[in-house]
């Protein structure tokens, strides 16, 4: 049984002839093995689909404790907790985290039935898609890169070590007297190209989270500095001012009395400006800045009405 879509409020609220309809959760259906066993099958409920729906439990950086540790952790009657990777707040690490838990590197397991499609004999059969399929590549000191299970054999002929700049930590090995970096190894940029990590991780170099780009959108998407809590926003004059710098020119946004309202209207601004490359203080609201982007495009090119004389 897949979990079906739910209606708005209790009954549903009808507009007219129609019923409103939510969307559905984008969860496993039940048979995966994805679930733990414990919510799996014939014990696997509807609500689960809203509880654990962008939660550790179905991201794929997390993977399960040791068996010893469950049982321990069952007979304490503690909440079960995962394994967690990518932690933005220990990058490199391995921390414990609840199944509840969430936070912005949240990337969905795979779970979708691979289609099984024919390739003509005339055309050139697709490339193989990439798994998601991970593998350490230690560093030393208990940190660790994460790669690709495809780039793994390549990466570990030699020794990497961590080196920091800033607040970021990368991984890197010497070559003829200088740095070579893990994630120009893998992504192959050209020497003007800076290679941004788009979760702001530099030990998380896997091909999806790479992205090759100019010094110029580099600077879109660099996320706070220091002990900043929100990228944009400065207290002046008793209020909270967002602004943002675009191509040498700054846009002043406004100020406002709450630092989040300031964050999210300096998001907004910055979507308009940047498009995905923009570093957003609530990564969450990326589908509703897709979709209001999408409706000023369309009624900017829709044509005005002719007036009847």
């Amino acid at each position: 049984m897949r979990p079906q879509a739910e209606r708005t409020g209790s009954r549903g609220s009808r507009t007219g002839n129609r019923v409103a309809w939510r969307r559905p959760r984008r969860v496993p259906p039940p048979e995966s093995e994805i679930w733990p066993e414990q919510y799996r099958g014939e014990r696997w409920k509807p609500v689960y689909a809203i509880l654990f729906e962008r939660k550790c439990v179905l991201c794929s950086h997390s993977c399960p404790l040791p068996k010893s540790r469950q049982l321990e952790d069952k007979w304490l009657r503690l909440n079960p907790r995962l394994h967690c990777t990518h932690n933005p707040s220990s990058p490199g690490q391995i921390r414990e985290v609840l199944l509840t838990d969430t936070c912005r590197n949240f990337k969905p397991k795979f779970w979708g039935r691979p289609r099984k499609k024919q390739p003509k004999a005339s055309r050139r059969p697709p490339a193989s898609k990439s798994t998601g399929e991970t593998k350490p590549i230690p560093l030393g000191n208990g940190l660790f890169a994460t790669v690709d299970a495809d780039d793994y054999p390549e990466i570990s002929k030699v020794r990497w070590y961590a080196n920091r700049h800033g607040c970021t930590i990368y991984a890197c090995r010497y070559q003829g007297g200088s740095e070579l970096y893990m994630h120009r190894v893998i992504a192959q940029p050209r020497r003007d190209q800076i290679v941004h990590h788009l979760d702001h991780d530099g030990l998380n170099n896997c091909r999806d989270n790479l992205l090759a780009c100019t010094r110029r959108q580099h600077q879109a998407c660099r996320g706070p500095l220091g002990d900043r809590r929100f990228v944009g926003v400065y207290w002046i004059k008793n209020r909270w001012q967002a602004k943002i710098q675009y191509h040498g020119k700054m846009y002043h946004i406004g100020c406002f009395d709450d630092e989040i309202e300031a964050a999210k209207a300096r998001d907004r601004r910055a979507y308009e400006l940047c498009g995905d490359l923009a570093y957003l203080n609530f990564p969450e609201d990326l589908p509703m800045l897709r979709r209001s982007c999408r409706k000023k495009r369309t009624r900017a090119h829709k044509p005005a009405k002719r007036s009847r004389s």
